[in-house]
């Protein structure tokens, strides 16, 4: 099974059984400026409200097309690495500069990945829209074939796993278990919460707050997310999920940084 494909089963699988009873610990209560000195005191809205047992975060997650890269123009850089048992690779899209092309201003990106063996070229309208690609070889064309082509080859050899995390898919969003405590009403599946916990971390803008949901579901599966509030909005800096049986998928953000 492709990685991508085994990582949007099991978001839809955590979506169809988000929900119930949970015992938590204590959770520290951060700041949610990103770019915010750990030992400053937090904002007067909190980043972190407490519901009940399970606790959620105030605001919203970046909600990305996965079948598209449009995702890159929210970022200045974006560095992600993603395993499972059969692959195992990096994932950069790093912006260069402003570029104007036949009276478009656009946004000149590169990416790179151990997965595709090389790296491509692309420009983007601040919008996202693609206007000219050139693959490794250096070929640079406008033709929506040859767009067509080189996304497609990018997005599902590379990107597929991180967006599958950011999308809505049928009007729902794996980020809204984290934002709407309403979510876990009307489920009646046996989740088990081991930690819900805090920890900073600079990735690459600042120090961030990182939200770590340490919680199973008995005889199914394990799950470690973290989150964190990249700019203005939340975004999955770690999602690792072990089957029964031990299969496991790691998809972990290691650079982010906002425009």
């Amino acid at each position: 099974m492709k990685p991508w494909l085994a990582l949007f089963l099991v978001v839809l699988m955590v979506l169809s059984l988000a929900g119930c009873s949970f015992s938590v610990g204590d959770v520290r209560k951060p700041g949610d400026d990103p770019g915010q000195d750990p030992g400053e005191a937090p904002g007067n809205d909190p980043a972190l409200e407490d519901t009940g047992e399970w606790k959620t975060v105030d605001g919203e997650f970046y909600t990305f097309s996965d079948t598209d890269l449009s995702f890159v123009v929210a970022f200045k850089e974006l560095h992600f690495t993603y395993a499972d048992e059969s692959d195992n690779f990096t994932f950069m899209a790093q912006y260069l500069e402003d570029e104007e092309i036949e009276g478009t201003k656009t946004r000149h990106y590169r990416f790179n990945s151990t997965e595709y063996d090389g790296h491509a070229e692309f420009w983007f309208t601040e919008d996202g829209e693609l206007v000219q690609a050139a693959d490794s070889g250096g070929y640079l064309d406008s033709d929506p074939y040859f767009l067509e082509w080189l996304v497609g080859d990018w997005l599902h050899e590379c990107c597929l796993n991180f967006l599958s995390q950011h999308c809505n898919y049928d009007g729902f969003h794996y980020g809204d278990i984290y934002t709407d405590p309403s979510v876990f009403a009307a489920s009646d599946h046996d989740y088990q919460v081991r930690e819900i916990s805090t920890r900073e971390a600079d990735l690459g803008a600042g120090a961030v707050t990182i939200y770590c949901y340490d919680y199973s579901s008995a005889g199914s599966f394990d799950v470690l997310d973290e989150i964190a509030k990249i700019g203005e909005k939340y975004m999955f800096i770690s999602h690792i999920i072990t089957f029964e049986g031990g299969f496991t998928t790691k998809l972990t953000i290691t650079k982010v940084i906002p425009f």
